[in-house]
């Protein structure tokens, strides 16, 4: 910024304050600067000396490509939060949900919550305008994210205190992580949810179904395949998931081996039955260990 108006031989210090008043030069900085992998550049550049007034939407360079920061190629990497807040906080950008669930999966708490305090200040009938956002950026927030995101996000959706932990929420955390997920799951046990609840369910999808034949011969086929219960615990899903990380953490936590799901199977059965010797490994080792 500081070259662009002192070094040019070409460019006066008055013609560089005035170009950086063209919202589709200060987009094309932008975009230059993050292209060369210097993003904190690209926040200064869209911060610097905030428009008088945005683009408007067909000036703006994420419009029709927006999708493509969202779900990057190979050759285009993903937008950091923090630069889609600069973009976001200088109007470059429509509020949308990928922001919201983007927010709400990060890693970084701070970035996370920056951007969500962006995306309410741009527009704050946004979170609640459409029923399933709350629900889905929870369950974002759950998996992938942070605790402090989930906290954060619990206050902005008002979540009363008591809606807030349930033990379900191990279940939702172990259903979403293939490998890791354990910064979540472990604040999640630290809270008091209990490592053994099996969740409950409405209908009677385990049970055998007594009227058409045909049906009943469908759904039994569909679960011979790879039978999986909505009735599991938290290792019934981690074991699922083939997530040893979380398998053997849970154990440690003190998940039980026995347990069975909705369809009887234990957290062992699974793995055996879906090939996974790693997992067999750690539960026979743990089980050992325990039982000597």
């Amino acid at each position: 910024m500081a070259s662009l108006r002192s070094g040019s031989p070409t460019v006066s210090a008055a013609d560089a304050d005035r170009l950086l008043t063209l919202p589709l030069f200060r987009q094309a900085m932008f975009f230059t600067a993050l292209n060369t992998g210097n993003p904190g550049l690209a926040i200064k550049i869209a911060d610097e000396k905030l428009l008088d007034s945005p683009p408007p939407p067909e000036n703006w360079l994420l419009g029709g490509h927006v999708k493509l920061f969202y779900y990057p190629d190979k050759e285009q990497e993903k937008m950091p939060l923090r630069v889609w807040a600069a973009a976001l906080r200088n109007k470059w950008t429509p509020v949308d949900k990928m922001l919201l669930f983007d927010a709400a999966r990060g890693e970084n708490s701070e970035e996370s919550i920056d951007l969500l305090d962006t995306i309410v200040k741009a527009d704050p009938n946004f979170l609640t305008s459409e029923d399933w956002f709350q629900k889905t950026s929870l369950e974002f927030a759950i998996r992938s994210g942070t605790p402090q995101v989930l906290q954060y996000l619990w206050k902005l959706y008002k979540v009363p205190e008591a809606e807030r932990l349930k033990d379900d929420l191990l279940i939702v955390n172990a259903e979403g992580n293939s490998t890791g997920g354990l910064t979540m799951l472990g604040w999640l046990l630290d809270q008091g949810l209990d490592v053994n609840y099996r969740r409950v369910t409405e209908s009677d999808e385990e049970v055998p179904y007594s009227g058409d034949p045909r049906e009943t011969a469908e759904r039994w086929y569909a679960h011979s395949l790879r039978p999986l219960s909505r009735r599991k615990t938290a290792l019934h899903a981690a074991t699922a998931m083939k997530n040893v990380e979380a398998v053997r953490y849970l154990l440690s936590r003190g998940a039980n081996v026995d347990a069975q799901d909705g369809l009887g199977q234990t957290a062992r059965f699974i793995a055996e039955r879906d090939g996974n010797a790693e997992i067999v490994k750690v539960i026979d080792e743990f089980v050992k260990g325990t039982r000597l």
